[in-house]
């Protein structure tokens, strides 16, 4: 009264043509019981919660779903109670997604097949007036077949969609009733639809708004040339426990140079609002410089329990502190200007010793003027920071020494104010050092037969700064004042 499929080679059939000796019999037996199907194992009696996590594309947890809407995703839970071959169900569409019908598939050759076996666990619109996306009570015989190996079947929406018919020259097919719907009489996924205005054919032509034309249906029922294939569908393989995923995570280093990470950034598995989840990560944290290797592992109310794998990355992306030298004023040691020393010191959270650099250096020489200094300090990382600040050299007035009333020129009338100052009380000369013709560090009466031995007698010329205006290279306790004529 019963029957079984036995799966065997036709070379093997042998055919007597007399009654069976009972080692025959017993080897018979034994060939056929190798060729039987394996046994179905007993199904569960309480009721059984499964899981679905729904996608497409590239992204599909199904090799069969090569051409599925990438862009989908969604989340199912399902109760079924073995003992009536009843389920509830909520299925949730993450994204825009619109669905017209729900299919269980079953995986004969298991959940990493390459194709999927029959379906005639149905609902939605086109297979019964059952609710698509929730339901309760929804009653098939095969219910009983699923609750025993979920993870032999597979749950796919198939959304409404599809597109236009082509024919081979790339033109869109008018419509005809008669034709086309004949072409799939099992389901209605043929039918005729307007274009929108300015649709142009491979002319440049605008198609007619009036014409109804070819619009294939997406439908597991055949290939995307005649049916509109499996384009619009997403899916999932059951699971008794909700399905973990984890993406690779980089994120930065805090002020002690390592971070905490919530195991809901890097979690991207099952979800569902009618299912209490906790998530958890191993190791915890936090999390140091450089990349970690966790486990992400989504526990549901009832302990059921997966996990996946992920890599979390710290970076450091903090900029170094730097303490940026004050505005430093120096006197030149030379017409050019002067040398300055200074340090800058920076530190970093993440690194012990940041790189500091200057521009200019250290130690350069620094026109007479106002000079901008930028500090940059780098760490490991990478990260930079910079101030600036001004460094001034100063030197005084620039003079002719000689000059000591600062007319532009060496003649009587210098040693004659020198004169004047030393021995009668009048003012001194603003550039004391042009009045020390000897440049011995003091204005004296020698000073006035120096210059006056050059002027009438051809004497030895005074220092420098003479004949040209320059400063005094002579460290003593005089100074310059105000420039000498033609030295401003």
């Amino acid at each position: 009264g019963s029957s079984n499929v036995l799966n065997g080679d036709v070379a093997e059939i042998i055919v007597y043509d007399r009654a069976l000796t009972a080692e025959e019999i017993a080897d018979v037996e034994e060939y056929l019981r190798s060729r039987l199907p394996e046994t179905v194992p007993a199904g569960p009696v309480e009721p059984m919660r499964l899981y679905a996590l729904l996608d497409g594309g590239a992204n599909a947890a199904h090799g069969w779903l090569p051409d599925g809407d990438p862009n989908a995703s969604g989340s199912a839970v399902m109760t079924i109670r073995p003992e009536e071959n009843a389920m509830d169900f909520n299925i949730v569409m993450e994204t825009a997604f619109d669905v017209s019908q729900a299919h269980f598939y079953a995986i004969p050759a298991g959940a990493e097949a390459a194709n999927l076996g029959d379906s005639d666990i149905c609902w939605g619109n086109r297979w019964s007036n059952h609710d698509l996306l929730v339901g309760e009570n929804y009653v098939n015989p095969r219910l009983t077949q699923v609750s025993r190996r979920p993870d032999r079947w597979f749950l796919m929406m198939h959304t409404s969609g599809g597109h236009f018919a082509l024919d081979e020259d790339g033109f869109l097919v008018p419509f005809d009733q008669d034709v086309h719907a004949a072409v799939a009489p099992r389901v209605n996924n043929r039918t005729g639809r307007l274009v929108e205005a300015g649709t142009l054919d491979p002319n440049g032509e605008a198609y007619s708004t009036d014409v109804l034309y070819l619009f294939l249906l997406y439908d597991d029922q055949g290939p995307p040339l005649d049916y509109g294939g499996p384009a619009g569908a997403i899916g999932g393989v059951l699971s008794t426990v909700p399905i973990a995923r984890a993406r690779d995570v980089t994120v930065a280093a805090g002020a002690d140079c390592e971070t905490a990470v919530a195991p809901e950034l890097v979690y991207t598995g099952f979800t569902h609002s009618d299912v209490d989840l906790t998530l958890s990560l191993e190791p915890a944290g936090p999390f140091p410089l450089g990349s970690t290797e966790v486990t992400v592992t989504v526990t549901d109310d009832l302990g059921n329990a997966d996990s996946s794998m992920a890599v979390i990355t710290v970076e450091d992306r903090t900029a170094p502190q730097i303490a940026c030298p004050a505005a430093v004023s120096v006197e030149c040691t030379e017409l050019a200007g002067a040398a300055v020393d200074f340090a800058a010191i920076a530190t970093d959270s993440c690194d012990a010793s940041p790189t500091v650099s200057t521009e200019p250096a250290s130690g350069s020489l620094f026109p007479v003027g106002t000079t901008t200094v930028t500090v940059t300090a780098v760490d490991s990382a990478g990260n930079t920071e910079s101030c600036t600040f001004d460094v001034t050299v100063t030197c005084g007035a620039q003079f002719v020494r000689g000059d000591a009333n600062g007319d532009g020129g060496i003649d009587i009338s210098d040693p004659t104010h020198t004169l004047r100052y030393l021995f009668l009380g009048r003012p001194g000369s603003t550039c004391a050092d042009a009045a020390d013709s000897n440049d011995d560090g003091e204005v004296t009466l020698t000073d006035v037969i120096y210059t006056l031995n050059h002027a009438f007698w051809g004497d030895s010329p005074p220092p420098a700064p003479y004949p040209d205006c320059g400063l005094d290279r002579t460290a003593d306790e005089l100074g310059c004042l105000t420039a000498t004529a033609g030295c401003e």
